[in-house]
């Protein structure tokens, strides 16, 4: 990284403008084109928006992303406005600087302060539990598609306080998200 350890991390809205950079994080933090290419077609996919997309810049550097896609659950005839975090990536050499916190913390503020007061992501409880995440299944929303017995736990729901519980239902995702092969560990 060229910015240097002691540059402030910065965090700005990345829209698929500057889709280079966003793929360049995900490949970088993954090891793989895959995931910075999901990242930029939910960017390109209608069904996804409105949406929240940040990266992380150290110096000129960018060393993260997050995404934020619309999402809703379905009950019946009603829905509930929510939003689905995927993906996060942090490029190694930023890992474990409080990169990813910053990036998934201001997303979740601007999706309250948007008035989208239910986030859910399906990621390592260990570390989306810090932000308030606990499981989707205890309050009784379902994922879009069958997971495994074992990664249940793994599909969590955040819901804000001015929001009287949590929704139940089923979770209705972005085009680009409704695919099964996504949702198998």
């Amino acid at each position: 990284m060229s910015g240097g350890r002691d540059a402030a991390l910065r965090i700005e809205h990345a829209g698929i403008e500057r889709r280079a950079e966003i793929e360049a994080v995900h490949g970088d933090a993954f090891g793989g084109r895959v995931e910075g290419q999901l990242a930029t077609a939910l960017l390109l996919d209608p069904t996804a928006t409105p949406l929240v997309s940040l990266l992380a810049l150290i110096g000129s550097d960018p060393v993260g992303h997050v995404l934020f896609t619309h999402a809703l659950v379905r009950r019946g005839a009603q829905t509930a406005a929510a939003a689905l975090l995927c993906p996060l990536g942090v490029v190694p050499t930023a890992q474990r600087q409080g990169v990813g916190s910053a990036l998934v913390r201001a997303g979740l503020d601007q999706l309250q302060s948007g008035g989208v007061p239910t986030q859910f992501v399906f990621g390592d409880p260990a570390y989306y539990g810090r932000f308030g995440f606990v499981s989707a299944q205890e309050a009784s929303v379902e994922p879009p598609h069958p997971i495994p017995k074992e990664w249940r736990h793994a599909f969590m729901i955040r819901a804000g306080r001015e929001h009287a519980g949590a929704p139940a239902g089923v979770l209705s995702c972005a085009a680009r998200l409704d695919d099964p092969d996504l949702w198998i560990v």
